[in-house]
């Protein structure tokens, strides 16, 4: 019987993890680019009174393991407890150009290019 032996795999192995640690930041920047769009979009169409709401936007980054990056785009805080009711609530007068659902249209609308963006970013990335 003829035994073969097998040389490099440590290396192999060693140069695959590099590659996959630089494609998780590469699609990090993505998404993170896609979130900046997506603030930008819905900060057109967020009601405005005082400017409280408009200015409690914040995008957040989540951790949900080694290998799940959760990327929130939000509105409210403690002092703009109302930012759900105004979203949510779509018989409620806002003006021209200012609507509910905020940051739901926009997403909505923007869906394609929100993909475009995370993949041409990541993609730029990882050269």
């Amino acid at each position: 019987m003829r035994a073969a032996r097998i040389t490099g795999v440590e290396a192999v192995v060693s140069s695959l993890q590099k590659k996959a640690v630089k494609h998780k930041r590469a699609v990090r920047k993505g998404l993170m680019a896609a979130a900046e769009r997506l603030k930008q979009a819905s900060q057109e169409v967020v009601p405005v009174d005082t400017g409280a709401l408009h200015d409690s936007c914040r995008i957040r980054e989540a951790d949900k393991g080694t290998d799940t990056k959760i990327i929130f785009v939000g509105y409210g805080s403690v002092d703009v407890d109302y930012a759900l009711i105004v979203h949510e609530n779509l018989a409620m007068h806002h003006q021209p150009g200012k609507t509910a659902e905020y940051l739901r249209r926009p997403a909505r609308e923007l869906r394609t290019e929100l993909r475009q963006i995370i993949n041409t970013v990541a993609a730029q990335h990882i050269k």
